[in-house]
């Protein structure tokens, strides 16, 4: 029979918590659109971008169709007249930084075109303010973008394998405190206390608690309850996030394949089960997550189960009613 107590991460509370996220992610992209259906009026400036309240082409003194050349030959006019080394006067530092920064946006091709889209539409504020600062980042960004990411798989990596660990020991200390774990165990640690003074040569076997209590601390709390999820075992190598994302497309394709191959010999051309597809069938039809049923359910419960071909709504049917006779035979035994 299936052991009393086992831990197992159920797959209907996993697609719970995946509805859940989708629904957070949902709200969230609702409440973005509709902060960008109630953009505030329309602006023709903003005081963080570009060349702030000014104009940059009136900065620079050219007209919006001027020339590349053009615009860099009125900076260098400017900058002769405002350059801190030509003009001594602090009140002009602000006026050349301006014209630097003006230059700055005419002079590259890119963010000449983004200027011109903000200047054509200024309605659509938070689209201007995203091209303007994506472009400040790439054109601040020192770092390959390589690097980063490799970076950032280095620190997922160590949290994933962290957060592993630390769910690995809380479900150990969860199992050391559950009543029926302990009782199992101090009943085992007995009978071995008890088998080692007979063979010593100890007619009166008395066994003290301590002993116990110092044995038991020894004992792994694996071999005494069923562990059937990713929580129960210690993390290896084989459970890093590369490897792990290395896995999913070779997963997934097998995943579509045998499903797709159950589909078609078993619910359209209607052929017989075989050893595996008879198994996975059980399962599915007692509701059971796949890794209880194939770690914590016994091998001769599982064969036993699969022969009554529970798949068939009948055979269920039967099987539940043998389940209900046997349970108030009992009841009246124990009467």
């Amino acid at each position: 029979m299936i052991q009393p107590f086992s831990i197992h991460r159920s797959r209907k509370h996993g697609w719970l918590r995946l509805h859940s996220s989708s629904l957070l992610l949902a709200s969230f992209l609702l409440l973005f659109c509709l902060s960008l259906s109630s953009s505030p009026a329309p602006v023709t400036a903003s005081t963080d971008l570009y060349c702030g309240l000014h104009n940059c082409y009136d900065v620079l003194g050219v007209k919006s169709d001027a020339k590349p050349s053009e615009i860099k030959k009125a900076f260098y006019k400017l900058s002769l007249k405002l350059h801190p080394d030509k003009n001594p006067d602090p009140a002009v530092v602000d006026e050349y930084r301006t014209v630097t920064t003006a230059y700055e946006v005419l002079s590259d091709p890119e963010s000449r075109a983004t200027y011109d889209d903000a200047l054509a539409h200024p309605e659509r504020y938070f689209h201007n303010q995203y091209k303007y600062y994506q472009y400040r980042f790439r054109q601040s960004a020192q770092v390959s973008a390589w690097k980063v990411l490799l970076v950032t798989l280095i620190v997922a990596s160590v949290c994933h394998y962290a957060y592993w660990n630390h769910r690995y020991k809380k479900v150990r200390s969860m199992l050391a405190q559950a009543p029926q774990v302990v009782a199992r165990m101090r009943a085992k640690v007995k009978s071995e206390i008890a088998e080692e003074k007979r063979a010593a040569g100890m007619k009166s076997v008395i066994i003290s608690k301590e002993e116990i209590d110092e044995r038991v601390q020894h004992e792994d709390v694996a071999n005494y309850a069923e562990l059937t999820s990713w929580e129960g075992r210690r993390p290896t190598w084989r459970d890093s996030l590369p490897i792990w994302l290395m896995n999913q497309p070779w997963r997934l394709g097998y995943w579509m394949y045998w499903h797709m191959r159950f589909i078609v010999l078993f619910g359209v051309m209607n052929q017989e089960y075989g050893e595996e597809e008879a198994s996975y069938a059980t399962c599915r039809a007692l509701e059971m997550d796949w890794n209880k049923w194939m770690n914590a359910v016994p091998p001769e419960t599982r064969a036993d189960l699969i022969k009554r071909q529970l798949w068939n709504p009948a055979n269920m049917e039967a099987w539940r009613k043998e389940l209900m006779m046997e349970a108030k035979q009992k009841k009246k035994k124990y009467r």
